[in-house]
């Protein structure tokens, strides 16, 4: 997850330059980095902690990441487009209210007796 590289970077950099933060401050500041989508796993992560690691964070939310990628690539979103499903085109009356107008089956045929 780059979020978490970009992250340990920037706590490597600190480090280097005699700035300590706690392991416990660094998980905090991870969760509240991530963006809203997370909103749900970091509520997961939170609850019932008095402590938090950040060995327990980063895995959490490495196998989040992870189910979420496959559960992506075997629910693939599929959009259609052009006209909608009963092949109607919508018409618009001289009122400006769209109406449903039938495209009709059999125009431009002749059935022959």
């Amino acid at each position: 997850m780059e979020h978490m590289n970009v992250f340990s970077r920037l706590i490597v950099q600190l480090a280097n330059v005699d700035v300590k933060i706690e392991e416990e401050d660094q998980a905090l500041l991870l969760l509240t980095s991530l963006p809203d989508s997370y909103e749900n796993i970091i509520t997961t992560i939170l609850y019932g902690k008095d402590t938090l690691k950040m060995e327990e964070v980063e895995s959490t939310l490495l196998s989040h990441e992870k189910r979420r990628k496959v559960d992506d690539s075997q629910n693939p979103v599929f959009v259609a487009h052009g006209q909608n499903q009963r092949g109607r085109l919508i018409a618009r009356g001289s009122s400006g209210h769209s109406r449903s107008k039938s495209k009709g089956r059999g125009k431009g045929k002749q059935c022959y007796k």
